[in-house]
This record gives structure tokens, sequence and C-alpha cells, in this order.
């Protein structure tokens, strides 16, 4: 990816971007589906576009014409990664996991993983 012109990620419906997320850390300029939650999880690190395809072809247009845009999110993007450990993301990963067994947490499970009652 840190050789990519750039990452085209439109999901309309991304929860958290994984994708988008390790192109920026590579410095891969990112054009984003904006009506899900990557803006707030991309920042400024990204380019959002509606998804509708004539959206599209302008925000990559738009790219390709403006080298600065391109650098700038270049920039941002490793800067915006950093927020987002991997290490971090295991913990809470597991957190939820262990909320999940007997003992080792809350009286249920938080059902909107999918996760047994007890």
């Amino acid at each position: 990816l840190s050789g990519a012109w750039a990452l085209l990620f439109p999901s309309l419906g991304e929860g958290v971007g994984f994708p988008a997320l390790e192109a920026a850390s590579c410095g891969c300029p990112v054009i984003a589906g904006g009506g899900s939650a990557m803006p707030e999880f991309m920042g400024e690190a990204a380019l959002y576009t509606s998804g509708q395809a004539e959206d599209v072809a302008n925000k990559l247009l738009e790219l390709d014409g403006r080298p600065d845009l391109r650098e700038s999110l270049r920039e941002a993007g490793p800067k915006r990664a950093a927020l987002f450990p991997w290490s971090a993301t295991a913990e809470a990963h597991w957190g939820v996991y262990r909320s999940c067994l007997p003992g080792g947490g809350p009286e249920e499970c938080d059902n909107s993983i999918g996760g047994p009652k007890r």
C-alpha cells in the first residue's frame, strides 16, 4: 500500500475501516465513504465521497489534480493511524470476549456483538 496512488474505500456502512486505516498508516491517500463512521474514524486523513458514481469519479479527479491534497493525506495518514494502535484494538476485543466468560464480567454479555446471555 505504501506505493499505491490511493485506496478507494467507498463503503457506506462501515463501522471500523481497517483497510482504510492500514492504507493511511503506510502514507497511502484514502478516499472513503462519508456516510458511515469513516469520517469519525479517519478524521482529516481521508477524502470523503457520497458513494455515488459521479461523486467517486469527482473525488478521484480531485485527488489526481491536486498534488498538495495527495501530499497532505500522505502526511496525515500515519499520524491518524498512530491513534489506533493494534495493541489497544486487541485489548478492547479481548475485554469483550472476557466479559462473556463465566465470572468474567457483567450479568449479561453485550448482545450487540452476538454474545450469549448467561
